[in-house]
């Protein structure tokens, strides 16, 4: 399963938005909570926001605990110029557009079941590996 959350029209550059969004990018949902808590960031603040939105849509699916849910796709885009023209004074009597950039996050999450054995990690299979006579090195030939 999974769901999807956009933030429109956010008032702040995607450049700002993107460096806080690999923080987060794979992680699960806590973490990258925590994560974005941590951060003193607006941006952050924003991101948590659709997070959570994306979040509670895949609750309201199915029945998902917050440990399953993971951030599969995260990622920001630039939006429309708000106001589309606006001038500043330059010097030698020259005007400056002034641009106030927003931006669109966009923010799909997804149920991963836990993986059986998980919690023995690398080691265990890296035994069970060698035990078996498959190792890497051995299967390509290489040493």
């Amino acid at each position: 399963m999974e769901a999807k959350a956009i933030g429109k029209y956010l008032k702040m550059s995607a450049s700002k938005v993107i460096p806080v969004v690999r923080l987060v990018r794979n992680r699960p949902v806590e973490e990258a909570l925590a994560r974005l808590n941590a951060s003193p960031r607006k941006s952050a603040r924003l991101i948590s926001g659709v997070l959570q939105s994306a979040t509670a849509n895949l609750k309201r699916q199915g029945k998902v605990s917050d440990k399953d849910i993971y951030v599969k796709e995260i990622f920001a885009d630039q939006g429309p110029l708000v106001p589309p023209v606006k001038f500043s004074s330059r010097a030698r009597g020259m005007a400056d557009q002034i641009r106030k950039r927003t931006c669109h996050i966009t923010v799909k999450v997804e149920a991963r079941p836990p993986a059986p054995g998980a919690s023995a990690g690398k080691a265990k299979a890296k035994a069970t590996a060698k035990d078996k006579g498959s190792a890497p090195e051995e299967a390509s030939g290489r040493r």
